[in-house]
């Protein structure tokens, strides 16, 4: 991979937004490394920028998908439907979208299509980087709040829904099982 043939990395960016001076030439390597590694699914660039921008600008993430900022949000929807409006917490919106689809019981319906790994698995390890999962000859790497899973090391799967990971502990969708069968 060629570093001037990416749309979205240039030298003049990265001395810009990340204050690196290098050459052609180390960052061509250094994205070369970083894609034959495919290190728990953080193997892009972009990536490798925003964490080398994070510890030079002493900035914390809680995840590496969203930030704390506000956000707004459009809500199209009859006149009859109620519209919640100013600011919402963001656990709130999945609390108004169960009332409009009337599911009485929002907890049921969670609990329904995410399990804790403990109660799927009884011999799942927690790492630092992923969930690990043995069965039948067959291994999984779950990422954490992700909907990416490596598959007996090799294949990479979109599932479609994402595991939640709090406290070291995962929720996964109950639909992970169809990869262990």
């Amino acid at each position: 991979m060629m570093l001037a043939s990416s749309a979205y990395v240039s030298e003049d960016s990265i001395a810009k937004y990340c204050n690196i001076q290098a050459s052609s030439d180390f960052l061509d390597l250094l994205v070369r490394e970083i894609y034959t590694k495919q290190t728990q699914n953080r193997d892009t660039f972009q990536y490798l920028l925003g964490e080398i921008f994070s510890l030079q600008n002493h900035i914390g993430w809680a995840t590496t998908k969203h930030t704390g900022e506000d956000v707004f949000l459009a809500i199209y929807a009859p006149d009859k439907v109620k519209k919640e409006t100013g600011l919402i917490e963001n656990s709130d919106i999945g609390k108004y979208i169960a009332e409009l689809l009337r599911l009485e019981d929002f907890d049921y319906a969670t609990n329904y299509f995410f399990h804790k790994h403990t109660q799927l698995f009884d011999n799942a390890v927690v790492t630092p980087n992923y969930l690990s999962i043995e069965k039948n000859g067959q291994k999984i790497l779950v990422y954490p709040n992700t909907n990416i899973i490596k598959y007996n090391e090799t294949i990479m799967i979109s599932m479609s829904s994402i595991s939640i990971c709090i406290d070291g502990n995962y929720y996964l969708p109950v639909s992970i099982l169809r990869y262990l069968d």
